[in-house]
C-alpha cells in the first residue's frame, strides 16, 4: 500500500499572512517539522506578487504547494463584476503554474438573492 501523502490548508494561519508576520515560507517549514508532504496556500498570501516573484518564493520552499485556493466570484450579477472574476482567475492560474502547484481551486461565487439562479447558472455556462 502507498504512502499516503498529506497537505494542509492553514486557514487559522491566514491573518498573519496578510499582516506578514507568516510568510509562505514560515508556513513550509512548520509543515515540514510537522510531518507533511504539501502545503496549500490561499491566493491572498500571494497579494501584490508576480509570477517572477512566486517563481522565486517557490525556490525556498522546504516543501512544494500542492492546491492553491481562491475565492473567485462567476456569479456576480454585473458584466464587469464577471469579467474582473475571469480576469483574477487566470491570474490565478499564471501564479499556480509559477509555484508548481499541482491543483488550484477555483469557487464558483456566492449567493446574490436578486439574481435569479438560472440566470447565474447560464452567466457562469456561456
Amino acid at each position: 500500500m502507498a504512502k499516503k501523502q498529506i497537505s494542509c490548508l492553514p486557514v487559522s494561519l491566514f491573518q498573519s499572512f496578510f499582516d506578514k508576520s507568516v510568510t509562505v515560507a514560515d508556513w513550509a517549514e512548520f509543515a515540514a517539522a510537522q510531518g507533511l508532504d504539501y502545503i496549500d496556500i490561499n491566493r491572498r498570501c500571494l497579494l501584490d506578487m508576480n509570477a517572477t516573484q512566486v517563481e522565486e518564493i517557490a525556490a525556498q520552499l522546504k516543501l512544494p504547494v500542492l492546491m492553491v485556493t481562491t475565492y473567485s466570484d462567476f456569479t456576480n450579477p454585473t458584466a464587469q463584476g464577471f469579467a474582473d472574476a475571469v480576469a483574477a482567475a487566470k491570474e490565478d492560474l499564471k501564479l499556480t503554474a509559477a509555484l508548481g502547484a499541482k491543483y488550484l481551486r477555483l469557487t464558483a461565487g456566492q449567493n446574490y438573492p436578486d439574481q435569479p439562479e438560472d440566470k447565474t447558472i447560464a452567466q457562469i455556462c456561456k
